[in-house]
């Protein structure tokens, strides 16, 4: 999650911890990974079932529904921490520390504060932000609406569902893709990407390969090394040790 101006370069920190294998952990992602599966299954069914949408009406559903989307997650966040403190619900190793929501939603506050807004009115305005058509503008949201848009509108004609790193795909190269010069993907992603560019319907700047131009893939590399000059892989060698 970013705070302040992405554009900008910061000191380097290097931080390696090692806290060995947490208990639990890896079920819990593969537990996640099955429900964020499971439920992209469902919503492909409703997609199937509609064929007559086009891909404009699936774009605006889809980036019109982060931000409500984000209301109801914390909702159900204070839900749980209402039973946590009432002794309805046993306070487990998840509740210690704030979820991706509740991060969002007070970085949003802090935002909304520093205009000099009252604080009585900064869950009002941080709602309104929320419920706001200009959500469809903000890039990692407008990327992952189109993507989602090309999957409801091939989904009558298709047997097959998405794959189950397919959620995760999504929001990695929704975040990432505006500031890469350069994506690797898997074909299933790449397809939809290069199709939503050649249509106009999204536009970005990063190359994108997969295992289909992997021909294309090598020939960028070597044009990257072609373009390190000597005193550069010196460096490289002083400080990476290669």
């Amino acid at each position: 999650m970013l705070h302040r101006d992405p554009h900008v370069w910061t000191d380097r920190f290097l931080i390696t911890v090692n806290l060995g294998q947490i208990p639990g952990y890896l079920e819990a992602v593969k537990a996640e990974r099955e429900a964020a599966h499971e439920g992209l299954r469902s919503i492909f069914q409703r997609w199937k079932e509609n064929p007559d949408v086009t891909w404009e009406q699936w774009f605006e559903e889809e980036a019109l529904a982060y931000g409500p989307f984000i209301l109801e997650a914390h909702l159900r966040d204070l839900a749980k921490f209402c039973e946590v403190r009432e002794g309805r619900r046993a306070l487990c190793e998840n509740d210690v520390f704030p979820t991706e929501t509740q991060r969002l939603l007070a970085l949003l506050s802090l935002e909304i504060r520093d205009t000099g807004i009252n604080e009585k009115q900064v869950c009002q305005k941080r709602s309104d932000f929320l419920h706001s058509p200009s959500l469809k503008f903000v890039p990692f949201n407008r990327i992952g609406a189109a993507l989602y848009a090309s999957v409801a509108r091939k989904a009558p004609h298709q047997k097959k569902y998405p794959t189950k790193g397919f959620f995760t795909d999504i929001d990695v190269i929704s975040c990432l893709l505006p500031y890469c010069d350069a994506m690797f993907l898997d074909v299933e992603c790449w397809t939809y990407l290069s199709e939503l560019k050649r249509s106009g319907r999204l536009s970005y700047d990063a190359r994108v390969f997969s295992v289909r131009n992997k021909n294309e893939f090598a020939d960028y590399l070597d044009g990257l090394l072609a373009g390190v000059s000597l005193e550069h892989r010196r460096l490289v060698r002083e400080i990476y040790g290669l």
